[in-house]
């Protein structure tokens, strides 16, 4: 049994006393919407965790929350899905200083869009946009474009977290 509770931030202390495994570290889980695959990413600074958000990990599992002007990273940086509440809801958790949490990386989860969209967004490109939303992806464009997330919905008629396939996401063009 791997420690650390799913849906929660951890603070440095509590990842000092063994509440949580080091960054980098693995975990599956099955539900009654299939398998599912986190890892337990770290923020190395301040940081007002929202559910649903994309976060942009780097090799050492060090995570930033993901934002249109963000790190550059390479085409094939890692991405995941801050999982610190329930997944029904877009609930925040603060936490000063170092802190830790799960991030989804695989299986049906949710994904936190932050504006409405015209039409329909399913088989649409989708994109990194401000503060770990998912916006969808100009015509056109390969600014932050990402592989292996899939929208599993028609439509965004209002910001919040809809359900999603994650197969392991990564940038397939370098963030604006």
């Amino acid at each position: 049994m791997i420690a650390g509770i799913l849906f929660k931030a951890y603070t440095a202390d509590e990842w000092a006393k063994g509440k949580i495994p080091s960054p980098g570290t693995r975990r599956t889980s099955s539900d009654s919407e299939g398998d599912k695959e986190f890892v337990v990413v770290k923020f190395n600074a301040n940081a007002t965790h929202i559910n649903g958000s994309l976060i942009t990990i780097d090799g050492d599992a060090v995570a930033t929350l993901g934002t249109a002007g963000g790190p550059a990273l390479a085409v094939g940086g890692r991405v995941g899905v801050l999982a610190i509440a329930s997944a029904t809801t877009t609930s925040t958790q603060t936490v000063v200083g170092t802190s830790y949490a799960w991030a989804q990386i695989y299986g049906k989860g949710r994904i936190r869009f932050g504006a409405t969209s015209s039409g329909s967004i399913l088989g649409n490109m989708l994109q990194l946009g401000a503060d770990g939303v998912v916006a969808v992806g100009a015509a056109g464009s390969a600014s932050a474009q990402l592989n292996g997330v899939q929208c599993m919905t028609a439509s965004v008629a209002a910001a919040g977290l809809f359900p999603a396939l994650l197969t392991y996401p990564k940038f397939l063009g370098i963030p604006a």
